[in-house]
């Protein structure tokens, strides 16, 4: 085994433990946040007054969250229950393939939460934490989305 420096940032360890812990967190907190918010809006009688089509958006965002959040578990699954590599046939190929089309989704979902974000920055009434909150879920899906496209976790060649 030969030890060679890696060159490129894009394939440094800490680099894709950064990229991956910040998506995730992001995103985590966005799913954990969404209903506290709101239960405190219902509380304190303040509804959510949005367009349709921007409730629309909001919803697919948030379902684009909870995608990538499953394609996680999914994965971390999968993973465990892999005692040996007897597992790795054709009776699993279904799960990851099912895996893989939640990956694409979540990342095709991505350019959704890029055009929230976007939309957000133009909306005077928005307040800046949620401006700020809306980019940084747009560079967490799109961070995670580079991270399964670049470690090849979105591959659909199924070769054991």
């Amino acid at each position: 085994m030969v030890f060679q420096q890696v060159d490129n940032l894009l394939d440094k360890q800490s680099f894709n433990y950064f990229i991956l812990g910040f998506s995730l967190s992001v995103i985590v907190l966005t799913l954990l946040t969404w209903p506290i918010a709101a239960m405190l809006r219902k509380h304190y009688a303040k509804p959510l007054v949005l367009a349709p089509s921007k409730k629309r958006l909001r919803m697919v965002v948030y379902i684009v969250c909870l995608s990538i959040v499953v394609y996680i578990v999914g994965l971390l699954f999968f993973a465990s229950t892999l005692s040996d590599f007897s597992m790795l046939s054709e009776r699993s190929d279904l799960w990851l393939r099912m895996l893989q089309v939640v990956a694409l989704m979540a990342g095709l979902g991505s350019l959704a939460v890029i055009y929230n974000s976007i939309i957000c920055w133009t909306d005077k009434q928005r307040w800046l934490w949620s401006k700020i909150w809306n980019t940084f879920l747009a560079f967490a899906c799109v961070g995670f989305f580079w991270f399964i496209y670049h470690w090849n976790l979105l591959s659909f060649h199924l070769k054991y």
